[in-house]
């Protein structure tokens, strides 16, 4: 399949909205307001969002993927001030290095059990990110995957999860406590004060 333009059906119909290669959003090139990614599309390439409509980006309130996308590449939403909606498919596995890095308007993110690895960075500086929910199925969480997201206040990672990077939850100023698996391979360099929990058995 070659390069596919997806139209818009808005006030400005007839200009491509998204540019898709081979089952790839290579570019979003859309008004913004609250985006559902088509059918078919399999995987949200690198910067697709975040360079794809320079300023504009900041009028991007909310995302939705379909069942068929598989990956979030890197930078892919990054700096996306105003995105204060994201709705996960079941079916992606991989979140992209700083995918959603500095988007300042999230306040809770539900990651799907068919998600293995969430990537550096990944949510890096969401500000007011409060609440992460993982499910079991997790089993890598890249360096710095949080970083100085300064309104957590406590995160349970699944059992499942075998590795949480270095600097993971450095500069989340606000948590007070994590809890994991024992089998979790980790460095221990949470922010101080920090109550460690471990899950019985």
């Amino acid at each position: 399949m070659g390069l596919l333009d997806m139209f818009s059906k808005g006030p400005k119909a007839g200009k491509p909205e998204f540019i898709i290669k081979d089952g790839v959003l290579v570019k979003y090139k859309g008004p913004g307001g609250n985006v559902v990614i088509p059918e078919g599309v399999t995987s949200i390439g690198d910067d697709a969002f975040s360079s794809a409509f320079g300023s504009s980006k900041k009028t991007l309130l909310g995302v939705s993927f379909p069942k068929s996308v598989t990956s979030i590449g890197k930078y892919s939403f990054c700096n996306c001030k105003n995105l204060a909606s994201v709705s996960l498919n079941d079916g992606l596995v991989k979140i992209g290095t700083c995918a959603f890095s500095g988007c300042d308007s999230l306040v809770s993110i539900s990651i799907p059990k068919s998600v293995t690895v969430i990537g550096e960075q990944a949510f890096c500086s969401c500000k007011i990110l409060e609440k992460v929910s993982f499910q079991e199925g997790l089993t890598t969480i890249e360096e710095s995957a949080f970083l100085f997201c300064k309104s957590l206040t406590n995160i349970e990672f699944p059992k499942s999860l075998a590795t949480i990077g270095k600097g993971t939850l450095t500069g989340c100023r606000m948590l007070k406590t994590v809890r994991l698996s024992k089998n979790t391979k980790h460095n221990n360099d949470f922010p101080f004060g920090v109550q460690i929990l471990y899950y019985e058995g």
